[in-house]
């Protein structure tokens, strides 16, 4: 009987939509994205989520994904004896062509894109890009960068348009000078390391150094290559 039961409720709750759930007034005026039988709420400033579950949500289902990597370039400004990437790939997109595809997964529901590459700093006209993304949808836009490219200019053009910023570290590029200049305009920010063996020592000093500069968080990787 409790199984019959249960699917009455779902099957009561199977045309809700996320828009008809009532929330809290704390919560209401964040965007609401549509899991199966949940409801997760977002602020793409500053990156608070919040995730309801109970009778209200059931019926609910995921119909796009919540977030999209987008590999803007493959150009980039350093030569990394490790990166991934196939260098020799040719980088096609516009920044038209870019935004018209992420506009159509905003109206989708997407909630947020996340830029790399390449070095998305390398492509032409980023920085407008990310204002249009912010003035024109309802896309959070956070990026992953080398930091080298990210000069004054550039952190003053992005800092009122981004959710997050992250900054990978390399042993041939000062980090500080692009950490100062994020944390000087109150951009939310986390740092993505490389650990070696050689590094293990220094993890912690490296760490705490870090938050102090205002990082939000850090990400320690792994090294994945053949040797």
């Amino acid at each position: 009987g409790s199984n019959r039961g249960g699917a009455s409720v779902r099957e009561a709750m199977s045309e809700r939509a996320e828009d008809d759930i009532e929330l809290p007034a704390a919560l209401s005026a964040m965007r609401r994205f549509a899991l199966d039988d949940a409801l997760l709420l977002f602020d793409r400033r500053t990156g608070l989520t919040a995730l309801c579950e109970g009778l209200e949500t059931l019926g609910l289902r995921m119909r796009a994904p919540r977030v999209v990597q987008f590999a803007i370039t493959n150009a980039c400004n350093l030569a990394c004896t490790f990166c991934s990437r196939d260098a020799t790939a040719a980088s096609g997109w516009s920044a038209d062509e870019a935004f018209a595809l992420l506009r159509d997964l905003d109206e989708r529901g997407t909630l947020e894109v996340a830029f790399g590459g390449g070095e998305p700093l390398a492509f032409k006209g980023f920085s407008a890009l990310a204002r249009r993304l912010s003035e024109e949808t309802s896309l959070a836009v956070s990026l992953t960068t080398n930091g080298a490219l990210l000069i004054d200019a550039m952190a003053e053009a992005l800092a009122p348009f981004v959710g997050q910023i992250r900054v990978s570290v390399y042993d041939d590029v000062d980090h500080r000078p692009a950490l100062a200049r994020l944390a000087a305009r109150r951009v939310r920010y986390g740092v993505n390391w490389l650990v070696t063996p050689e590094r293990l020592a220094s993890v912690e000093a490296f760490v705490l150094d870090l938050a102090g500069r205002g990082c939000r968080d850090v990400l320690l990787l792994s090294y994945n290559g053949r040797d």
